[in-house]
């Protein structure tokens, strides 16, 4: 008998390796700060990087925000207590 994880993976879809020279394409709307505007992009990444933006005159799904970190956690989700999150932060 599988466990969770075992089952959980099984039904998963799978996982797509890239490699790290191969540039992905990715499309949604670029939230550009600086300018204050938000506008339709394709970014090109390479191996983790941003190596070129470029304007679309087609609408797109999605937000992309390049640079931006989500840097909020849950506590609750840590299993700590407060204190203890705290002390290891």
């Amino acid at each position: 008998m599988l466990g969770l994880l075992e089952q959980e993976l099984a039904t998963s879809p799978p996982v797509r390796y890239i490699a790290p020279m191969e540039v992905q394409h990715i499309r949604g709307n670029l939230v550009d700060i600086r300018a204050h505007r938000v506008f339709p992009a394709e970014v090109e990444v390479r191996a983790g990087r941003i190596i070129a933006i470029r304007e679309l005159d087609e609408d797109v799904e999605g937000f992309l925000l390049p640079g931006f970190i989500d840097a909020h956690v849950h506590v609750e989700s840590s299993m700590l207590t407060p204190t203890s999150f705290a002390r290891l932060a």
